[in-house]
């Protein structure tokens, strides 16, 4: 993931919700950077 090592991954809680919104964080800037 791309936002682990910025630390977004350890601030969000840690729930389904907030894998859930790192994962669609992740998707969105592999798209930008395709």
């Amino acid at each position: 993931s791309l936002l682990e090592g910025r630390g977004i991954g350890e601030a969000a809680p840690s729930s389904t919700a907030g894998l859930e919104i790192a994962a669609l964080a992740d998707e969105i800037l592999a798209t930008a950077q395709a």
